[in-house]
Parts: structure tokens; sequence; C-alpha cells
């Protein structure tokens, strides 16, 4: 079993708020990314949808997921704040536990 598979059944495989197939497609998608499995990141559904608003936020799931898993292992990661004139920085896992 893959990491990607494991972190989405992680998520996926207990009692938890319902979530739609796009929505589901979208964490999938986005770990899968993130983890460096595959090289897109392509979302399959007409914009301005639902189904692509809910691939869209499955998606930012699937990238929160990936973060938290790398935080924990203290992998090296990026950090970027989304501010105007800002630059990500590279920090340590542990460092980025102190931030959240």
């Amino acid at each position: 079993m893959t990491t990607s598979q494991e972190l989405y059944e992680q998520e996926f495989n207990f009692p938890r708020d319902a979530r739609s197939e796009e929505y589901r497609q979208g964490v999938k998608a986005s770990i899968c990314y993130w983890l460096g499995e595959t090289r897109r990141l392509d979302q399959p559904h007409p914009l301005g949808t639902a189904a692509a608003d809910a691939w869209f936020s499955g998606s930012e799931e699937g990238a929160r997921i990936v973060r938290m898993h790398n935080a924990y292992r203290g992998t090296i990661i990026e950090f970027y704040d989304g501010k105007k004139g800002s630059t990500p920085e590279v920090m340590s896992g542990e460092e980025f536990r102190r931030r959240l």
C-alpha cells in the first residue's frame, strides 16, 4: 500500500461527516500530488459547478493532510503564509508544529 493510500484511508476509514465523491477525489489527487506520486494536479470537473467546488475543497484537505504527515515525520517543509511580498521558508517539522 502506498503512503498516499494509507493517509487517505486514515482520514476516511472511520465515521466522520459525509463527503461527496468529488470531494474525496480531490483529497486523493492532492495527497498523491504533494507526495510526488503524480506530476500534475488536474481538476476534472467544469469550473463553476458544485462538483468542481467540492473537488477544490477536497484538494485543500489533501494538502493539509500531507503537511501534517510531513510535520509529524520531522520532514523539512516549506511554509508560506500567503501574505503579499512574503516568501516561503524552509523549516523542520518541529518548527512547523510550534507554529500551528
